[in-house]
């Protein structure tokens, strides 16, 4: 039902480009990044211990879950330079809940 809703918001157009992002747009909108309603995603630097926390383990569970890494302590995936001061991390949260993130190393 949310495809034929993305078709036609999208528009329906024969290209893999255009199935691909309709399948996107569906995930994000079950993950509740995009709503029409109230609830939607915010985007800001992650300041406090419990949206970094929360960065760090989504970062874990998603890499656990292609294999890319095996199972870190405390269930969070922490770098050495997450803690330099030029290290800004970003999180996309819904209702107080971490749902995306991405880490930003700054240069002089």
């Amino acid at each position: 039902m949310l495809i034929a809703q993305e078709e036609q918001i999208l528009g329906a157009v024969d290209s893999v480009v255009s199935e691909r992002t309709i399948r996107r747009v569906a995930f994000f909108r079950r993950a509740g990044l995009f709503s029409m309603g109230k609830k939607c995603f915010q985007i800001s630097r992650a300041l406090s211990v419990d949206d970094l926390w929360q960065a760090y383990s989504l970062v874990h569970d998603c890499y656990l879950a292609r294999g890319y890494i095996d199972t870190m302590p405390g269930g969070a995936r922490i770098r050495p330079f997450e803690a330099m001061p030029e290290m800004v991390t970003l999180v996309a949260t819904t209702d107080g809940v971490v749902n995306a993130d991405t880490g930003v190393l700054t240069d002089s």
